[in-house]
């Protein structure tokens, strides 16, 4: 919850869900949060409210197990604490029915008074209710290849008596272990197969319905799909990469052949959620993807995941604009709700308001490996020259440079982080970077648990703070790390950390400088850990060559 919302919760489950910030939920930018009559994993400890907002802990919260009929399934069962502990009159009225349709509330748990469950569901104690696992399931085999592996449907009674299920509208492609059966609250499981012979490439749809005319929630739906896949090529098969991403289904290769890829169908690329790897067919010295500052290579915001890959290409000259898809965010690549996987690029010389090279925004958290960001750079007040993670973005970077990318105005030159997201950095290598205010490497603002592990910061320079790494309200880990050369006009050429909680454990601070304060290392209102480090001729204008702490910031 940020921007100064206020936010009135009850009723509800936050349970197993904790985001990278370690937390079931977050309140900063001067918002509220109000919670009554819910269940909370790990009770008010798991809400992280930052220093501008506040938490309103209510009556009739509870720490328990909900006891939901499946991981994935949310009905609860008998013996569940949120069973008639909810409300009938919380904040905006009931609704009149649960997430099935039926009357909210029940007398669940049988003393005469209908009370409101705390969840999606109300418990039925007079009829049965049909749970499954999982909601739809997923198939994929190479065309004239063998079928794929079984998988499993699980069904269960949810509610009273006996369920009696029945499943239909099995196509001739698929096979089930069985049809019907009976549940008093016990797993029953039925095996799911399907048959790829002479099937063609393409994707195969089919609707399972499990039925009892008795249940509360009948019949219920499982989208069974399978994907017959094969490698489509560029430029002998589709002319555009765009056009060969569009004509694949999930687990298809989108090979592209060498050469320059530009114009329409050749930026812009969008997956549209498809579970498909692009790649180039000899690697980024042979395959570029130029832009023409024009658009970006690629867009990804329709929920794709790890299986959404792109490999081996050069992105040049990306620009994102205002009027752009997606806004002025990624010149290269724009990852919003979205986590794909990113590997063996060179993103280059691209630019957009924030995060130049690639932009990952509002719970997107891809995997980036052995990939270089070189000169990208930021627009007016934007961060991140190289990469940029807002909104509880918490990507993985590995074995990735970034060298000369530049946010002139703002903070990361290499990267920035902001409220709360909190990427895995690993065995990376930031030199020549350049922030106008702070972080020429990295900056973590409001940022949550960002880790920075065996990682080499070089000759990197701020206009104000971290020449390496700059830390504002952050609790960033860093460990086994080196600092070099790397410069700021005023404080701590090497790390900066201000008003946190920043852990710094067996680095090496050599040859930093500080016009002012904090060659190496420089704390501000804040309660750092620094471990066995070391510091060797970093040098400051005023005060602190190698460490300044000032203003109650109580260092260990």
């Amino acid at each position: 919850i940020e921007g100064g919302s206020d936010v009135t919760v009850g009723n509800s489950v936050f349970w197993g869900s904790a985001a990278a910030t370690g937390s079931e939920a977050r309140i900063e930018g001067t918002s509220t949060l109000t919670i009554s009559y819910s269940d909370v994993d790990g009770g008010q400890a798991e809400i992280s409210v930052a220093s501008d907002s506040l938490l309103n802990w209510g009556a009739a919260m509870i720490d328990a197990d909900p006891v939901f009929a499946f991981a994935d399934d949310f009905h609860l069962l008998p013996g569940s604490l949120c069973i008639d502990a909810g409300t009938n009159e919380p904040v905006g009225g009931l609704p009149a029915q649960d997430a099935d349709g039926n009357a909210r509330p029940l007398d669940g748990d049988g003393d005469s008074l209908a009370v409101a469950d705390i969840g999606a569901y109300e418990f039925n104690r007079v009829a049965p209710s049909i749970a499954l696992s999982p909601p739809a399931f997923v198939f994929s085999a190479p065309e004239g290849g063998d079928n794929p592996a079984d998988q499993t449907l699980s069904l269960r009674n949810s509610g009273a008596g006996t369920l009696n299920w029945q499943i239909t509208s099995a196509p001739a492609w698929l096979a089930l272990s069985a049809s019907s059966g009976e549940s008093s609250g016990e797993v029953d499981e039925v095996a799911v197969s399907v048959d790829v012979s002479g099937r063609p490439h393409g994707q195969y749809t089919a609707v399972l319905q499990i039925a009892d005319p008795q249940a509360v929630n009948s019949p219920r739906q499982v989208v069974v799909t399978l994907y017959v896949t094969s490698t489509i090529h560029v430029t002998a098969d589709h002319p555009t990469i765009q056009a060969a991403i569009d004509a694949a289904v999930d687990g298809d290769v989108v090979e592209i052949a060498d050469g320059t890829y530009v114009g329409t169908g050749n930026k812009n690329l969008d997956f549209g959620g498809k579970a498909i790897t692009v790649h180039s067919e000899n690697g980024p010295d042979a395959c570029i993807i130029d832009c023409e500052n024009d658009g970006r290579a690629f867009y990804f915001h329709s929920g794709e995941g790890p299986d959404a890959v792109v490999d081996g290409f050069t992105i040049t000259s990306g620009r994102a604009r205002g009027s752009s898809p997606g806004g002025a965010f990624g010149g290269g690549i724009l990852c919003d709700a979205s986590s794909p996987t990113i590997t063996d690029c060179r993103i280059v010389a691209s630019v957009a308001q924030s995060g130049g090279g690639m932009s990952n925004r509002t719970y997107s958290s891809p995997t980036v490996t052995n990939s270089s960001f070189n000169e990208n750079a930021t627009t007016g007040s934007g961060d991140g020259g190289g990469m940029y993670n807002d909104n509880s973005s918490s990507p993985t970077v590995s074995n990735c440079t970034f060298t000369a990318n530049s946010a002139s105005s703002h903070d990361g030159g290499g990267m920035a982080n902001l409220r709360g997201s909190s990427p895995t950095v690993t065995y990376c290598t930031f030199t020549a970077n350049w922030a106008g205010w702070g972080g020429g490497g990295i900056a973590n603002r409001r940022a949550g648990n960002s880790t920075v592990t065996n990682c080499t910061f070089a000759a990197n320079s701020a206009g104000a703070a971290g020449g390496g790494i700059y830390d504002f309200e952050s609790a960033t880990v860093v460990t086994s790390c080196t600092f070099a050369g790397n410069w700021s006009s005023r404080n701590a050429g090497g790390i900066f950390t201000y008003d946190g909680s920043s852990t710094v454990v067996n680095c090496i601070f050599s040859g930093n400088w500080a016009e002012r304060l904090g060659g190496g290392l420089r704390n501000l209102w804040g309660n750092p850990r620094v471990v066995d480090c070391t510091f060797r001729l970093n040098a400051a204008g005023w005060y602190g060559g190698a460490m300044y702490n000032y203003d109650n910031s109580n260092s260990t």
